[in-house]
């Protein structure tokens, strides 16, 4: 789609993504017939001819074919800001594309406006709803956009968002650029309706969400209905400000090292930041490694980038509880922060630090220093079952420090939930700590068995794991696991089983996937040959899965129950 609509959708993505665990859609599919063709001239039946007083790109089409879906090209006129194509001279009915019930040659006439959209304001009122009737969840509030400068990247825009629940009043404040969402959703235009005696073009996922815009410009509804979710936003106010585009950027280094930078950045403009110092590994933005140059240089900043600078050494490892900042060469007012970045301690020390990962930080000269310390904890991972009548045992020894390796640099982190194939994708992997030392001592005891009977003696040693919920073992509701956070807690649910047996069976050389239902998960193995009397399931790619159920033996070996079937799965996680 055309430029006109990238920052409301990247918005309501965002606002979903925190409901994703109640939700349990799979927003990865689209829901529109394949009758899409692309914007370039083709050799149609029905004319496009259009009126403008600036011009169209050489490609526009001039043509289309009835009972296609095609949208139609943005025109361009300096200084002026592009509010839509329309049907009649006077451009009061827009036509926002063509579509499958479009039929005969189409005049569409452009409309203009001096409308500038830097400093630009809207604010909407929200209503977001879930859960089931009898437990539902409530939140209202507003949201206010502010368009504060255009770069090549688009709009930066920043939004205000006020949250009200049960639980009290929520104050944020985040921005992201208009051109670099990360949704593959498809928006369609699917006619015109008034909003507020607006006439209005209506714009689609197919999946739920619809969006009503007037003028191309304002954004004046935005309802989304799927399952027990529903969220509705609509226009309070608009108006324009001044934007404030100077900022002090957030700049963070390893112990050992320091930083270069100028002391204010200007978003949309180039930032320059060097590090000094020994041991220097690399530069991260926002989690991610962005180069191993001492020098990096970001075309276009904005206050919500986070540069850290790290050294080669990933932590410390403390083998004490008693953590004294002085004995690590730290002096001053320390603030200590957990694995999910909570404070939870400050001051000078020394502090008692229960096993686990923690930042200990301190403000420098021009950046925040911290040193990452591993408080570190030892267990022995033993699982004893049986297999066509004979005993097998498996024995693991375990340090927590490794087994945090999977979670301690994902951005990610913070979202132990189902967010989709994509995203959940982290937690099943080959490569997940412990899971190449399982499989050597698995080996030897399937040496001599063919595909089918290697995985059903690994499906077994999975399936006869305890069974141990979430607020079991981590004292929250909903929490996904790495495969060796797993083994560390000898025990799991249904998708913590899972990705286990999947990542195992993936290191082994299998095809394997994880199907994600409403509420429940269920491994999936591709097995040769496959017989008919397996269950299975399809993937988007046309893969054939076994069903591998890892929570009991109760529904047997290749079977899933009346309860879960393929026509159920709402997505499919998949290896490599």
């Amino acid at each position: 789609m055309d430029r006109r609509f990238p920052l409301i959708v990247l918005a309501v993505a965002i606002v979903l993504v925190a409901t994703a665990v109640v939700i349990g859609d799979d927003d990865s599919e689209y829901r529109f017939a394949d009758d899409r063709v692309p914007i370039v001239d083709i050799d149609g039946t029905c004319s496009i001819t259009y009126v403008t007083d600036g011009s169209v790109p050489q490609d526009a089409p001039v043509s289309y074919l009835p009972g296609t879906y095609m949208d139609l090209c943005t025109p361009y006129n300096d200084g002026k800001w592009f509010c839509g194509w329309y049907s009649d001279p006077g451009c009061t009915v827009p036509f926002g594309a063509i579509t499958s019930s479009t039929t005969g040659d189409i005049t569409v006439y452009a409309l203009w406006s001096d409308f500038s959209r830097e400093g630009f304001w809207f604010s909407m009122d929200m209503l977001i709803e879930y859960g089931p009737d009898d437990d539902r969840t409530v939140i209202t509030g507003s949201m206010r956009w502010t368009y504060m400068v255009h770069s090549v990247s688009g709009w930066y825009v920043q939004r205000d968002t006020v949250q009200e629940t049960s639980s009290g009043v929520t104050e944020m404040t985040d921005g992201y650029w208009t051109g670099r969402s990360s949704s593959s959703a498809e928006y369609r235009y699917v006619g015109n309706d008034e909003v507020d005696g607006y006439l209005c073009e209506m714009w689609s996922d197919g999946q739920g969400e619809t969006q009503w815009i007037y003028h191309s410009t304002i954004v004046m509804k935005i309802e989304y209905s799927r399952g027990t979710n529903h969220q509705l936003f609509t226009l309070t106010d608009s108006g324009h400000i001044v934007p404030e585009l100077g900022f002090s950027p957030d700049v963070t280094v390893q112990y050992g090292l320091s930083a270069a930078f100028d002391d204010e950045f200007t978003i949309g403009s180039q930032g320059v930041l060097t590090a000094y110092g020994d041991g220097f590994q690399g530069w991260y933005v926002d989690g991610e490694l962005a180069t191993t140059d001492r020098t990096l240089v970001v075309d276009e900043v904005d206050p919500g980038l986070r540069f850290e600078a790290r050294c080669s050494e990933p932590y410390t490892v403390l083998m004490d509880r008693r953590v004294d900042p002085g004995d690590l060469g730290l002096t001053g007012d320390i603030t200590v922060s957990d694995s999910r970045g909570d404070i939870v301690h400050e001051g000078v020390g020394p502090f008692t630090l229960d096993p686990g990962y923690y930042r200990l930080s301190f403000i420098g000269e021009r950046s925040t220093v911290f040193l990452p310390v591993f408080v570190e904890d030892s267990r022995t991972f033993t699982h004893t079952w049986m297999y066509k009548g004979q005993s097998y045992t498996v024995s693991l020894d375990l340090l927590l420090s490794r087994v945090m390796s999977d979670s301690i640099d994902d951005p990610m982190d913070g979202y132990r939930i189902s967010l989709g194939p994509e995203q959940d994708s982290r937690f099943l992997s080959a490569d997940s700590a412990y899971i190449s030392d399982l499989v050597a001592i698995l080996e030897p005891m399937v040496s001599g068995m063919d595909d089918t009977a290697r995985a059903e003696f690994i499906l077994v040693f999975v399936q006869t794991m305890p069974y141990k919920t979430d607020m079991d073992t981590r004292g929250i509701d909903e929490f996904f696991k790495h495969p060796a956070e797993t083994l560390w807690d000898y025990g799991g649910d249904c998708e913590d089983s899972s990705f286990l047996y999947a990542s195992i069976m993936s290191a082994f050389g299998y095809r394997t996937s994880v199907a994600m239902f409403p509420t429940h998960a269920m491994a999936g193995i591709v097995l040769d040959p496959l017989e008919s009397t397996y269950d299975t399931f399809t993937s988007k790619d046309g893969t054939v899965y076994v069903f591998a159920e890892t929570t009991g033996t109760g529904t047997g070996i290749w079977k899933t129950s009346s309860r879960y079937q393929a026509s159920d799965v709402l997505y499919v996680v998949q290896s490599d």
